[in-house]
């Protein structure tokens, strides 16, 4: 009984507080607490679920009220909480210690907030209570700095509490509780500005960088706790003017050794010298010191080289080249807006590897049997692999040409595969690959074709993008036999919009005689949209009439062969074929007027084909039976009537037009 009369209680106040109404809440909140009180028997027998529905609803009205400056409330709401979830009643699962933990926490921080001496009382004993249930929560630590800050405790005590907070047995996980070590050192830095606030934090932003940073081999973080440091140093009101001079001299002197640098290795490159183990050992050194910067540029300067003098025995470039790759991708690794001249560099090296490897690749055979051994199966593999996916990447994070340029350079590493040392499960996975990357190269070609000003540049890329797709083309007849169900449908649906850029592309390079080809290929899908976009490209661009019509009338002929193909549009194209057809071309008009007449029959009522098109075919008919008539082809003049009267006849107009044409065909002159 007192489980189901609490739980109504429960209901009562979760209500009464959706409804906005906190003088009900407190009432059932209060009811709920006497009969606990009034019975204690009772109370130990009500379920823990209860207890806990309850608890939390008073947790939601405590931190709805925090929410909306309603401190005083809330704190007395959140102590209600925090005494209907008391452990030895809610029990120990996870959900309830995590809602005692959040009740607890939320009254402790608006306690604070309020700033007055009972609740900052309440603050500390509820802090006394999570320090002895969960020592280990940063939470926990976090909350009793909060409370020495605003009792005005003192410098000493909270720089204290931090060391301790970080060095204890706290869990702190650097990537989440690094930001807050770094934010309670900028408020005990601004407890004592004009005294020892500053260093202080620069202590314990050393401890936090020896003790914990370098042990876990953070680099990013140490960066930040570094700057962090000497930021602090130049706030510091003491600080000496010779310690910030000293500063500016240690910038100035790696600026300045750094630029040393560079110039002893010009020297070294340009000097009349061709032995190269000057630059290996100036890598070696810089690798040692743990200088990126100095190692591309040694590196670079040693391909520089190479293109000049023949590499020394032992000297792999390939490993050259993937030690370049791999210090820049290092450099871009996890960053989104990568610079520019970052991916040009990147793009330069592979493009010079690959020039490398189609150099070694036309050496004679038995004269250079060392060095071709250098780019073996697993060098292309790499870097057709490694290509391959920096096009995808930079299909999602950077500008559109680096997704061109690294999807040709997967390519033509693939190209570069011998043939004989591949396996044909190697072979398969390679056109798969490629076919990828063919299907990239075509679809960025158009779009930036479409973008482009320059109109030989526009045709080069719509050439680039024709050559992609023959490829493709070649590859899916390869693959298609040897395909799953599900990857046959996937690359069809690929070659099917590739098919359109085809169409595009053709149609752009004035490649006539190609477009009915690729609407016949498009037909076989038997896709309504493909086929949509093919009639409204031709009729956009400023082809010679009988191509237009041509092609046009078979993207008609492939859509009326569709199932549920669209009335309305292929009605819209009938009228401009027409429209054209009746210039000169009678055989292709009549052909057309046999069409509508066959779609209406085929579509069983006349009403889903668009009356205001049925009545400007039969008008237009009419009036070409009239000029028939005018200039005494009387054959024809009769045989383009009777099709305006069939035409007519299909309107769901009552008859009125047909039968208003039908007394105008007995006037035409016969002879």
């Amino acid at each position: 009984m007192i489980n189901l009369e609490c739980e109504y209680l429960v209901q009562r106040v979760e209500l009464s507080f959706l409804q906005q109404n906190l003088n009900a809440a407190e009432f059932m909140c209060n009811n709920a607490m006497e009969r606990f009180a009034r019975d204690e028997s009772a109370a130990s027998r009500l379920q823990p679920r209860i207890r806990e529905s309850l608890g939390k609803t008073l947790y939601r009205i405590g931190k709805d009220l925090v929410k909306h400056a309603n401190l005083t409330g809330g704190v007395e709401w959140l102590a209600r909480a925090m005494e209907v979830v008391d452990p030895k009643h809610v029990g120990s699962d996870q959900f309830a210690t995590e809602l005692r933990f959040g009740v607890m926490q939320h009254l402790v921080q608006a306690s604070l907030k309020t700033q007055m001496p009972v609740n900052l009382e309440r603050a500390r004993d509820a802090l006394e209570m999570m320090t002895n249930e969960w020592p280990e929560r940063l939470n926990v630590h976090c909350l009793g700095l909060d409370i020495i800050v605003a009792q005005g405790l003192g410098t000493e005590l909270y720089h204290a509490s931090l060391i301790k907070m970080m060095t204890g047995n706290v869990a702190l996980k650097i990537e989440t509780g690094g930001n807050r070590i770094l934010g309670k050192c900028h408020v005990l830095m601004a407890q004592d500005l004009q005294g020892r606030g500053h260093r202080f934090a620069c202590n314990v932003i050393d401890r936090f960088v020896t003790e914990r940073l370098i042990q876990e081999d953070n680099q990013s973080w140490i960066e930040q706790a570094f700057i962090t440091r000497v930021w602090m140093m130049v706030q510091d009101a003491h600080l000496d003017e010779e310690v910030v001079q000293s500063l500016h001299d240690l910038c100035e002197g790696l600026e300045a050794l750094f630029c040393e640098t560079k110039k002893c290795l010009e020297k070294i490159c340009n000097g009349a010298n061709d032995d190269l183990s000057i630059l290996y050992a100036c890598a070696l050194e810089a690798q040692s010191a743990g200088s990126k910067d100095i190692i591309l540029q040694v590196l670079n300067q040693l391909l520089g080289k190479l293109d000049f003098v023949a590499p020394p025995d032992g000297a792999h470039l390939p490993a050259i080249y993937r030690t370049m790759i791999r210090l820049i991708l290092s450099d871009i690794h996890d960053n989104k807006a990568v610079p520019g001249k970052n991916l040009a560099i990147l793009y330069n090296v592979f493009g010079k590897a690959l020039n490398n490897a189609i150099k070694f690749k036309s050496l004679d055979v038995s004269a250079e049997m060392a060095v071709k051994s250098q780019w073996s199966t697993d060098e292309y593999d790499w870097f057709s692999r490694n290509t391959y996916n920096l096009s995808l990447r930079a299909l999602q994070h950077w500008p559109v040409q680096y997704i061109l340029q690294f999807a040709q350079l997967c390519v033509q590493f693939i190209e570069l595969y011998p043939a004989e040392t591949c396996s044909e499960e190697d072979q398969e996975n390679l056109a798969l690959r490629r076919s990828f990357c063919e299907y990239i190269c075509a679809s960025t070609c158009i779009a930036l074709a479409r973008k482009e000003d320059k109109m030989d540049e526009q045709v080069r890329l719509y050439g680039a993008a024709q050559k992609s797709i023959t490829s493709f083309r070649n590859l899916r007849a390869m693959l298609q036999p040897r395909l799953a169900e599900k990857a046959q449908k996937d690359f069809g649906e690929r070659y099917l919009s590739l098919l359109s850029h085809e169409f595009e592309a053709c149609a752009h390079l004035e490649e006539w005689d190609s477009l009915p080809r690729i609407v016949d290929e498009v037909g076989t899908f038997k896709h309504v949209q493909p086929l949509r976009r093919l009639g409204d490209m031709i009729l956009c661009v400023d082809a010679p009439v009988q191509v237009s019509l041509s092609v046009l009338e078979n993207v008609i002929n492939h859509s009326i062969q569709i199932e549920n193909y669209e009335t309305d549009k292929i009605a819209r194209w009938i009228r401009v074929l027409l429209q054209r057809s009746l210039q000169g071309d009678f055989n292709r008009a009549e052909r057309l007027v046999h069409q509508v007449l066959d779609i209406c029959k085929q579509r069983i009522s006349a009403s889903q084909y668009p009356q205001d098109e049925l009545e400007w075919v039969a008008a237009t008919l009419w009036n070409l039976a009239i000029d028939k008539n005018c200039a005494g082809d009387y054959n024809d003049s009769k045989r383009w009537a009777e099709f305006a009267l069939s035409v007519a006849g299909l309107l769901k107009d009552g008859g009125k037009l047909e039968a208003l044409l039908h007394a105008k065909f007995g006037n035409l002159r016969t002879s």
